[in-house]
């Protein structure tokens, strides 16, 4: 149960996290709002790891078995990377486009485009 409460909790923060960092990206430039969002992740690294049971912890297990520590932290790194991408590049969910710029079907279109070179 204890863990269920955990991972939801951790999806909430993910999500909450998502639609401010939205929020921003949409108001301001993409790339200062990435940076920001990395900066907040290493301030919550910096006060996950200065718990001194975490340390010890995290001190073990890399001593025991390096390897597999680093490699899982590796996948991890690398997938968690290409998730946040394509999450931050997704449009937002409220509305991508106004009205006039709303993407047509391609059928329609290539037809239109084939009639006005015919006239």
């Amino acid at each position: 149960m204890r863990l269920a409460i955990l991972m939801l909790t951790c999806a909430f923060a993910l999500t909450l996290s998502t639609a401010i960092f939205k929020l921003f990206a949409i108001q301001d430039e993409f790339w200062a709002t990435m940076a920001w969002t990395s900066v907040g992740q290493m301030v919550l690294g910096y006060l996950l790891i200065s718990r001194v049971s975490v340390r010890c912890q995290l001190g073990a297990k890399l001593h025991h078995d390096t390897g597999t520590v680093l490699a899982v932290n590796a996948a991890n790194e690398a997938i968690t990377l290409g998730g946040s991408l394509a999450q931050h590049y997704a449009p937002p969910v409220q509305g991508v486009w106004n009205e006039r710029e709303q993407p047509t079907n391609r059928a329609t279109s290539s037809s239109t485009s084939d009639r006005r070179m015919r006239v």
